[in-house]
C-alpha cells in the first residue's frame, strides 16, 4: 500500500524532488525553470512538473514569470526555509557544491565522490559521514584543485564535521571508463600517485 506525504510540507517525496529542492534552494543564483531544472537532473519535464506544482501551492517555492519563462525560487519567508535548507545541505550539498565547484577546474576528465558518504547515498548503510571523499582524475593543475576543495569546504565543514579529502590522479586508465567498486577504486589508489589535503 502506497502512503501519502504530508499535504503540508510534502518534502522528500521522491529522488528527484529533493534533487529539485536542492538546486532552487542551494545554488538560487542560476534561476532555475522547470526546462533547466530536468535537464540538470536528467529526468523529463513531466517527471517534474507534478512535484512542481506541489512545491509551489504549499508556498516552499515562488514561481516567478520573467518574459515567458517561469523561474522557480525558493520562498525564503516560508517557516520551513531555514530548516529545509539545513536538511539539504547536509544530505545533498557537498555533491552540488563540489560539482558547481570544479566545473571550472581545466584538465579534470572524471570527478567522483566515494566512501562513507558516497555509500551512505547509494543505500548501503553504516554511520553517518564525518568526511567527503572526492577523486579528481585527469591533468589539472594541482593548485586549482586545493582552491576548488577550499571553496567547496564551508558547506561539507558545516555539514560533516571535517574537511572534505582530495584525492588526485592523473589517469587515463580505461579501468576509469565503469563505475567504480571499492575493489576497484582502492586498487587504482593503491597503484596510482595520490595526494591529499590536510
Amino acid at each position: 500500500m502506497r502512503t501519502k506525504g504530508s499535504p503540508i510540507a510534502p518534502i522528500f517525496r521522491t529522488a528527484n524532488q529533493g534533487q529539485a529542492l536542492t538546486r532552487i534552494y542551494l545554488r538560487p543564483q542560476l534561476q532555475w525553470t522547470l526546462a533547466a531544472l530536468a535537464r540538470d537532473i536528467g529526468v523529463s519535464h513531466s517527471t517534474l512538473h507534478h512535484e512542481i506544482t506541489r512545491l509551489g501551492t504549499t508556498g516552499l517555492i515562488t514561481i516567478k514569470t520573467v518574459g515567458r519563462s517561469r523561474v522557480l525560487l525558493p520562498n525564503l519567508e516560508h517557516p520551513l526555509a531555514r530548516p529545509l535548507t539545513e536538511i539539504l545541505e547536509y544530505i545533498y550539498g557537498p555533491r552540488a557544491v563540489i560539482a558547481e565547484e570544479f566545473s571550472s577546474v581545466q584538465g579534470v576528465k572524471r570527478l567522483l565522490i566515494f566512501g562513507s558518504w558516497a555509500a551512505r547515498h547509494s543505500g548501503v548503510p553504516g554511520s553517518g559521514p564525518h568526511d567527503i571523499d572526492v577523486l579528481v582524475v585527469g591533468d589539472p593543475d594541482r593548485g586549482a584543485v586545493y582552491a576548488a576543495g577550499d571553496r567547496a569546504s564551508p558547506i561539507t565543514l558545516r555539514c560533516h564535521g571535517k574537511r572534505q579529502v582530495i584525492q588526485l590522479i592523473a589517469s587515463s586508465s580505461p579501468a576509469l571508463c565503469e563505475p567504480l567498486s571499492p575493489t576497484s577504486l582502492a586498487r587504482i589508489l593503491s597503484a596510482s600517485g595520490c595526494w591529499k589535503s590536510s
